[in-house]
């Protein structure tokens, strides 16, 4: 029986474990797309960054022209240090958002460039565009 208790106790606490460590958070909302975005590339998972913050289509086109294991390297190499301080430095500043609040830009004052998210299937994704209108349609 107290064996029982033990296993059923560490099943638990690996299942809180678990939550608390899921990267399956929705980023539903704008800051927690920003935050999960900063903490994926100071971690240098870059795969999941990818995956999960840069918009489907614009994964799409990139991995057309290039492998996945090519892109993930360049994005590495390339952009993931100015994409994780554009990030770190929007990350308390509330966006400009369209009038149908399905698009959020930032300036990034540091790069004299925007930041656009736009909300695809309830989630915000980083787009590879100042413009959001064609993502909207």
């Amino acid at each position: 029986m107290l064996k029982n208790i033990r296993i059923l106790m560490l099943c638990i606490l690996i299942f809180f474990m678990s939550i608390g460590c899921s990267s399956n958070e929705p980023n539903d909302t704008i800051q927690s797309t920003i935050k999960q975005s900063v903490k994926s590339l100071e971690q240098k998972n870059y795969s999941q960054f990818l995956d999960k913050h840069l918009h489907p289509r614009d994964l799409k086109k990139a991995l057309k022209s290039s492998n996945r294991k090519k892109f993930i390297k360049e994005f590495s190499v390339k952009a993931s240090v100015t994409m994780l301080n554009a990030l770190r430095s929007i990350k308390d500043i509330k966006p400009k958002l369209s009038h149908n609040k399905n698009a959020a830009t930032f300036t990034v004052k540091r790069y004299n460039r925007k930041l656009v998210l736009v909300k695809h299937k309830n989630n915000w994704f980083i787009i590879n565009s100042d413009n959001p209108s064609s993502y909207l349609k």
